[in-house]
């Protein structure tokens, strides 16, 4: 209730968008089940990806999908850029054509100039901080790679070939071992193979 002697004042007052509201509602909530499967079923599934790999192999798949996670951040941190220069643009908000959630007071001059900065500024310092994380993730990574003391933990070289055994002296042993699959077969097959001693 208005007391006497206030002064009148006409706000401007965009008014609730319920079917976006629920829209809006159902992909948070779709969002945050999402996030739920992929740590309760999608995390254990991705360690029984990197099971089999060699560890240097499972590193990079490691570092690849931690660059992609932070990289996923620059989609809603353009989206608040583009709102915060539409605001800037029309030097109102909520700008024409927008859809709130609730009634929400149309804002202009410089509170309306402050809220559009405000948005567009946080939006690019996302957009760093994303890129920034994902390029110091694979510098970091890189270092452990090449790192005198971590390179071979995290890439081991490869073990060399057993050599064959050396028959010991008075040892008999067959002249066909070590030959290819089809004089292996021929063996089988019935021929004698073919015995030397070892002087």
């Amino acid at each position: 209730m208005r007391a006497e002697g206030s002064p009148v004042t006409d706000r401007e007052v965009v008014k609730v968008d319920v079917g976006y509201r629920r829209n809006l509602f159902i992909g948070y909530a779709a969002l945050v089940a999402a996030v739920f499967a992929a740590v309760r079923y999608g995390y254990p599934q991705f360690q029984r990806l990197l099971a089999p790999m060699p560890f240097h192999q499972s590193v990079l798949v490691t570092e690849a999908a931690l660059i992609a996670l932070l990289l996923c951040f620059i989609g809603p941190a353009v989206y608040l850029m583009s709102v915060g220069r539409r605001i800037l643009k029309h030097d109102c908000t909520p700008y024409p054509g927008m859809k709130v959630i609730h009634d929400t007071v149309v804002l202009r001059g410089r509170a309306a100039q402050r809220r559009g900065r405000a948005l567009l500024y946080l939006g690019i310092a996302a957009v760093a901080m994303a890129a920034l994380g994902a390029v110091g993730t694979h510098v970091t990574f890189y270092r452990m790679r090449h790192d005198p003391m971590l390179k071979w933990f995290l890439m081991p070289p490869e073990r060399p070939a057993p050599a064959p055994a050396q028959p010991l002296p008075g040892q008999v042993m067959d002249r066909d071992a070590g030959v290819g699959a089809a004089e292996r077969a021929e063996s089988n097959a019935g021929i004698i193979p073919r015995k030397i001693r070892v002087l």
